[in-house]
């Protein structure tokens, strides 16, 4: 007798008997020849589901079939020994994947887990486990996810869908994938953590292409770098024009792929261009779009010449001038003919609109201001007077220019200027024609400022004290011989010494000189510092660690000084380090996690072996030289006699405005 409705148990004396807990009649029943073979299986499901155990002993025992029992019911005793029974009874748990519904939907059951977990070697279980995994990743259930891979599912393993597909292993019309693959493709990401992608095993390009969502970026990145970004800021940037999609969640996705791993778009062919740029259209978000566009039209993240094949239409041209974002179009080249048609197109209109608006605002304003301005300004007529009347090196020197600089601005203001020998030709007697200064054309500029006096230029070495004492040139050796005992301090201090965040090495100790520079430059400095402070001792001068004292009287720093004159004179070596953008690393992807609105940008520091000599500023503000560095075709070594030059200067300097004070 089979169950007619599978929600109505069938009602029998048996089940009467076992409802209403009589055992004895149920043994009664059963003794006087009651076949249980026509019973219900629905029977056996009724002790299994009450936990009856003395009922199903019972039973069992005057030869109730154990195959009839319904998985489930057996499942759901939440009892290894009776599930581990049943197994063995032959119960079919795989009829309709029916273990993998199970232990994919129920995560209270540890007892089904464990049961599997024993059995996982058994093939059929282990493709249940695995179909099981793949349904609770698609459905995102972490738990039972978590259960699973313990229970021991391949997360690596290729099924099909039980939810969408027949659940059948060798079903050629199912798609399979892995649950690896599933958690990338529905972006639960969060679950990789348990799924563990292996770049051995797992195709880490075919995942990238899928990926679109934040956790499932960091994870995979971690365990292996992409070789193209491309596909998966497609995918997601395809995903923000679908209007019922996560779009919060690829925003952060392409941001985490730009911002903390420098993805970059780096081809296209046409038709993926060309679905590209439909995707970007049909974005309703005009903030999203705007901020994708402004991403993308850095070079860093974008082919150049894939950004231009994404703007080059006019709808989406159109799209980016909406936004005022017109700027960020490639500039198209055009021939020299184009060029000045579109200057004589610019200059007609601005002598259609009149006064530009520099002419404008200045009539605007009171008389006494305009006064103010054009007192530190050089109009156009007063430089024609001024060049014709004596020669452009004395114009030159009243201003406290050269002569150069007075050539500049004729050429700003389209002013003449006297041709060659012209000067000449009028002390000499000869009367000379002019060149009358011409009409302003429309949008010339009539003034240039007027430069700010300065002061003397530097002395000349036969009026600085003790230059004389210093050989021209200083020597400094290539090998360093007898060495300071101020070098030799600092050189200890330096093979010890910590890094800053840029890589010059940070001395630390009371008899340091002030030597920055990178670990590799530290033997060319030193020499350098070695044969600087032996020429200032051999003239009779001494080259001093000062402490520098904070407000409240604690060394805050220590400076290097050429006693000279009495006067401190403060002097220091350092590198140029080169400066560029880099990714984040792995601690600072992490911060960047934790805080949002920490973006970078980053930067490294590669030592560049440039050094340079510089003199620091006193109280005054000194108009002459104070630093020497190496350049294309002089090296810092060629430089210590100006050096030296420099600081006498200074130590000059300081001494007459203290006598005057």
């Amino acid at each position: 007798m089979d169950d007619a409705d599978p929600w109505q148990r069938p009602t029998t004396p048996l089940v009467v008997a076992i409802e209403s807990g009589q055992y004895d009649l149920a043994l009664l029943l059963l003794c006087n020849g009651y076949n249980t073979e026509v019973e219900p299986p629905s029977t056996l499901n009724l002790v299994l589901e009450r936990r009856a155990w003395e009922y199903l002993e019972l039973l069992l025992a005057w030869g109730a079939d154990p195959t009839r029992a319904r998985p489930y019911a057996v499942l759901d005793t939440y009892q290894t020994p009776i599930i581990e029974r049943f197994w063995e009874y032959g119960v079919d748990f795989f009829d309709d994947n029916i273990l993998a519904h199970y232990l994919a939907s129920t995560t209270s059951n540890k007892p089904a887990y464990g049961w599997a977990r024993r059995h996982n070697a058994d093939p059929r279980i282990g493709y249940q486990l695995a179909l099981a995994l793949g349904d609770a990743v698609w459905e995102g259930r972490e738990k039972a996810v978590a259960l699973l891979m313990w229970a021991g599912a391949d997360p690596h393993r290729q099924v099909p869908s039980i939810r969408w597909g027949s659940g059948v292993e060798d079903d050629p019309d199912d798609d399979r994938r892995s649950a690896i693959e599933g958690a990338v493709h529905m972006g639960h990401g969060n679950l990789l953590r348990y799924l563990k992608p292996d770049p051995a095993v797992d195709d880490f390009d075919e995942l990238y292409a899928w990926v679109c969502d934040p956790d499932a970026v960091d994870h995979l990145f971690d365990l292996q770098p992409p070789t193209d970004w491309s596909k998966a800021i497609v995918r997601n940037i395809s995903e923000l024009s679908w209007p019922f999609g996560d779009r919060r969640r690829n925003v952060v996705c392409l941001e985490r792929i730009f911002e903390h791993h420098w993805g970059r778009l780096s081809h296209l062919d046409r038709e993926e261009c060309r679905e590209l740029r439909r995707h970007l259209l049909k974005m309703e978000s005009d903030s999203d779009l705007s901020r994708l566009l402004q991403t993308l039209s850095r070079p860093r993240h974008c082919d150049e010449a894939v950004f231009a094949e994404l703007t080059k239409t006019t709808a989406i041209r159109d799209r980016l001038k909406r936004l005022e974002l017109a700027s960020l179009l490639p500039q198209r080249t055009s021939s020299p003919s184009a060029d000045r048609s579109r200057q004589r197109v610019e200059k007609n209109s601005q002598h259609r609109s009149g006064k530009s608006e520099r002419d404008r605002w200045f009539a605007s304003l009171a008389p006494e201001t305009q006064a103010d301005i054009l007192r530190g300004l050089i109009s156009r007529d007063q430089l024609y007077q001024e060049v014709w009347s004596e020669p452009a090196t004395k114009v030159a020197e009243r201003y406290g220019v050269s002569d150069v600089a007075v050539a500049k601005w004729c050429q700003k203001l389209n002013v003449p200027r006297p041709g060659r020998g012209y000067w000449a030709r009028v002390n000499a007697g000869y009367r000379v024609k002019t060149v009358p200064l011409p009409e302003a054309e429309e949008g010339q500029r009539e003034y240039v400022s007027r430069p700010t006096p300065r002061e003397r230029g530097p002395k000349p070495p036969s009026e600085i004290p003790g230059l004389e004492l210093f050989e021209k040139p200083i020597p400094v050796p290539a090998v360093l011989g007898q060495e300071h005992q101020l070098i030799a301090e600092t050189r200890r201090a330096l093979k010890v010494a910590e890094k800053d965040e840029q890589g010059i090495l940070c001395p630390q100790g009371r008899k340091t000189l002030n030597v920055w520079v990178s670990e590799a430059s530290v033997d060319r400095a030193l020499r350098i510092m070695n044969a600087l402070i032996q020429a200032l001792e051999g003239a009779g001068f001494n080259v001093e660690i000062t402490d520098i004292l904070d407000s409240n009287g604690h060394v805050a720093g220590r400076t290097t000084a050429a006693v000279i004159h009495d006067e401190r004179i403060a002097f220091s070596i350092t590198e140029k380090m080169e400066r560029k953008e880099r990714p984040p690393n792995g601690e600072e992807r992490a911060e960047m996690r934790q805080r949002p609105w920490k973006k970078g940008p980053f930067f490294e520091y590669l030592p560049t072996g440039l050094l340079s000599l510089q003199i620091e500023s006193g109280r005054y503000r000194e108009r002459h030289r104070r630093t020497w560095s190496d350049g294309k075709n002089r090296r810092l070594e060629d430089s210590l006699y100006v050096f030296i030059r420099s600081l006498l200067l200074s130590a000059s300097l300081r001494e007459k405005r203290t006598a005057k004070e």
